[in-house]
């Protein structure tokens, strides 16, 4: 029996268990063994990995900066998932409510989701940076559910989507697999 390959997860979701059982059940079919190891949050992970706790990492795009970061880029990527390829943030309004750019928010209400998630929150901030927009232009609404999951749960996407249909936000920043 060789030393298992060991990779952390965050635990966003109960189902995270079932797929990395999985995945180390595939594992034990061939050469390499591998387990998991199960976070609460990224930067647990993180620091897991640094410390060598655990070999690789399935991090966020996020959680990718902050190790880069930590260690003088000394780290690399291994893989990446399809979906996270195209990834994108986008911006909602309700229907009829005539914003049809980031612009048009100025004097505006927008829900942004958990201030780690790259998709709810900074990216959002970012492109409305780019398109000349501040925070003295444009109310923010700051939904911080499930901090240190990076948005993985899509909890402060909902959150934010729930402001705009309760008119507390007259927009929702959020990922596209949310929309």
């Amino acid at each position: 029996m060789s030393t298992p390959l060991i990779v952390g997860s965050v635990a966003y979701t109960p189902n995270v268990v079932t797929i990395w059982e999985g995945i180390r059940d595939y594992f034990t079919q061939g050469p390499a063994e591998m387990d998991f190891v199960l976070f609460s949050n990224y930067g647990r992970q993180v620091d897991a990995l640094l410390a060598g706790v655990i070999d690789v990492a399935w991090n966020t795009n996020l959680a990718w900066v902050r190790t880069v970061a930590q260690t003088d880029g000394a780290c690399r990527a291994l893989a990446m998932r399809d979906t996270d390829t195209v990834f994108q943030t986008i911006f909602v309004a309700r229907a009829g409510s005539a914003l049809a750019g980031l612009e048009e928010l100025k004097g505006r209400r927008l829900a942004l989701g958990s201030q780690d998630s790259a998709q709810a929150a900074i990216l959002p901030v970012y492109f409305l940076n780019r398109a000349g927009l501040g925070t003295e232009d444009v109310e923010l609404l700051r939904i911080n559910s499930d901090v240190g999951k990076h948005g993985d749960t899509g909890r402060s996407e909902l959150d934010a989507l729930r402001a705009v249909l309760d008119d507390r936000a007259d927009a929702a920043a959020i990922g596209i697999n949310t929309w």
